[in-house]
């Protein structure tokens, strides 16, 4: 376990916090609270006099905010995770209980998509994505959106036949 006096960095702080303090993850000034409460006098991240409260409390809901993003740290509280607009799945498998359709693996990892890019023949520094998804290839060029068919496709479908074979020796 590390003492507070080697906890230097506020992201390090409110990691710390978080992890230890679970009530905090779900209120941004509960956790400013804490995390002042215990690092204030014990390390040189609040002693120096006059400090702002208020970027303070804007640094920590911002570190808060980038370990939501990675995943991390998400609040307890159902009601908490409704009203920051989180995916709902992905918090209920955080948490230990099942997605709506009964899936324990969160969308995240389920909806990895393979994207593929290809340079547009008519105009210069402009790329176009074929993507792969459970329906079948999808491509954001201009003649898929019209005729649901294009050169992109056609290639990344090239792709996906060369990289599902196997070699045979």
């Amino acid at each position: 376990m590390t003492s507070y006096e080697e906890i230097k960095t506020l992201k390090a702080q409110v990691e710390h916090v978080l992890s230890v303090h679970t009530e905090t993850r779900n209120s941004d000034a509960e956790l400013t609270r804490v995390l002042c409460s215990i690092f204030r006098n014990n390390s040189g991240s609040f002693e120096k006099p006059p400090y702002d409260p208020i970027k303070i409390a804007t640094s920590v809901e911002r570190c808060r905010r980038k370990f939501n993003e990675d995943n991390r740290f998400f609040p307890t509280l159902e009601s908490v995770a409704v009203r920051r607009k989180m995916n709902m799945d992905e918090w209920r498998v955080a948490m230990g209980y099942p997605t709506f359709d009964g899936t324990r693996e969160p969308p995240s990892i389920i909806e990895r998509k393979k994207i593929h890019t290809y340079p547009s023949k008519t105009k210069r520094g402009i790329y176009y994505n074929a993507v792969e998804t459970e329906y079948g290839l999808i491509c954001d060029c201009p003649s898929y959106q019209f005729r649901h068919a294009c050169k992109h496709l056609k290639l990344a479908e090239r792709e996906v036949m060369r990289a599902s074979m196997t070699p045979l020796f």
